[in-house]
């Protein structure tokens, strides 16, 4: 990856937002990570994840969608477990791809803490997603509780604006 200068004006370019590219990409790095060849050929298993994948889906409903949708047969309970672990590839490889931006394009909080938003405040920036605040909601008060909000995402309750 070449390092951008950041120059006085430039607008940095949007959020990297997950891909299909993105998916696949995970999908074979997570298959190659854990030598799960029985599956066949990496880039055609990453192309059919791909079609069926959404966030939240766990290794029993997406074992279910590649049979059903992908013509896959015969998956057991163990590829079933083995699937679990595609929505936590994909997650550190869209994480992966907003630390690059952050560190290339010096992104910074557009809000102090303590603004309020639409459905909260910032009590912090977080320590775990790149670019994001921790928000305590309305109302809220079990600690440690937050909302995480994308910096893109954060829209200020006192202006009303939206992004």
């Amino acid at each position: 990856m070449t390092t951008q200068t950041v120059i006085e004006g430039v607008v940095p370019p949007p959020a990297p937002k997950r891909t299909d590219a993105m998916v696949k990409a995970a999908v074979i790095a997570y298959i190659e990570r854990h030598s799960l060849h029985r599956w066949g050929v990496p880039k055609d298993v990453a192309d059919d994840i791909a079609k069926v994948w959404w966030v939240g889906i766990d290794g029993y409903e997406l074992a279910k969608k590649l049979e059903d949708d992908c013509y896959w047969s015969g998956l057991s309970l163990e590829d079933a477990q083995d699937l679990d672990g595609i929505g936590w590839a994909v997650r550190d490889a869209e994480e992966d791809a907003r630390k690059a931006w952050v560190a290339e394009w010096n992104i910074k909080p557009s809000f102090p803490i303590g603004t309020e938003l639409n459905r909260g405040f910032i009590a912090s920036v977080s320590q775990y997603t790149a670019a994001a605040y921790n928000v305590k909601e309305h109302g809220c008060t079990q600690d440690g509780r937050f909302l995480i909000v994308r910096f893109e995402d954060a829209v200020p309750k006192a202006t009303g604006a939206t992004k």
